[in-house]
């Protein structure tokens, strides 16, 4: 059976007059159509990182990821592909010509379905424009540590127990998922093996530790209502770096079903940017194989 070709891209939307929107489309010299920014994932990436680094290369912007769209199943010659989309944002960066597209042109979601060479992409255009503006939070389980009763046996404590050579692996992983998302705050258990977890998440998000999430900590105690309160406060993206207990009633708290959350795994949860209590999608990255 052949491989399907997995590939990531974005509607690109930017605030209009009236509370509408336009639309960034553009154009492929190579195709000579008109179409959406997307592309294939490299090796060892996530679908989120491959759809950010594939509009920075389209287009020179720096983007953000919001909701998740609908996918796109096509073939391309006798190999399936499928094609992830998202609702995004511009954070910075300005388009200059290239070889993946010579032309980008902002414009109103009717001329833009007008212009688009694909029946699809003019369905997706749709969807992102009714689509709400969405917070995303990022519910972590710390990656594979070592043996614990090894660790213990030792006479060392648990909280210091560090990452695996396994679970290093995830740290890079959940950095460019926590950077796709646009990801400005982030909370962890001080424990080794979650702080490392998320070490990369420092260069780019305010870094608070908290004991309400530590392993064995009371889920019922006023500490850890604090933490949910302040994640409820949080209009600006976030994640929360904890252990299994914590990340299986969070799951539950956020409205979703239980699921085998692997360590290093992540759960993007979708937040409606106006009522942050509901949630309009998730999204499950395991971690690295």
């Amino acid at each position: 059976m052949t491989e399907t070709i997995k590939a990531a891209g974005v509607v690109l939307l930017r605030k209009a007059g009236q509370g509408g929107h336009e639309v960034a489309v553009i154009h492929r010299p190579h195709r000579q159509d008109w179409t959406l920014p997307k592309g294939k994932v490299d090796p060892g990436e996530s679908l989120p990182q491959t759809a950010v680094r594939e509009v920075a290369e389209e287009t020179g912007l720096a983007v953000t990821l919001g909701v998740p769209l609908s996918s796109q199943h096509y073939n391309v010659g006798d190999a399936p592909k499928t094609v992830h989309y998202w609702r995004s944002n511009t954070v910075a960066g300005a388009f200059t010509p290239n070889a993946e597209a010579d032309e980008l042109r902002w414009l109103a979601p009717e001329s833009v379905k007008a212009l688009l060479t694909y029946e699809h992409d003019r369905a997706l255009v749709d969807e992102a424009c009714a689509a709400p503006d969405t917070v995303p939070l990022l519910l972590v389980r710390h990656a594979h540590a070592g043996d614990r009763d090894t660790w213990l046996a030792a006479g060392r404590a648990d909280s210091e127990r560090p990452l695996s050579e396994r679970g290093l692996r995830a740290v890079p992983a959940v950095a460019a998922i926590a950077r796709a998302y646009g990801v400005r705050h982030v909370i962890t258990s001080p424990a080794a093996r979650c702080t490392q977890t998320v070490a990369g998440l420092r260069a780019f998000a305010a870094w608070q530790e908290s004991p309400w999430v530590q392993d064995g900590a009371d889920i019922g105690s006023d500490g850890f209502e604090q933490v949910l309160a302040t994640l409820a406060d949080t209009r600006e993206p976030a994640a929360l770096c904890t252990h299994g207990e914590q990340v299986d009633w969070l799951v539950s708290h956020f409205g979703q079903a239980p699921r085998a959350f692997s360590k290093g795994g992540v759960l993007v949860v979708h937040r409606r940017a106006e009522d942050l209590g509901m949630v309009v999608a998730t999204e499950w990255y395991p971690p690295p194989r």
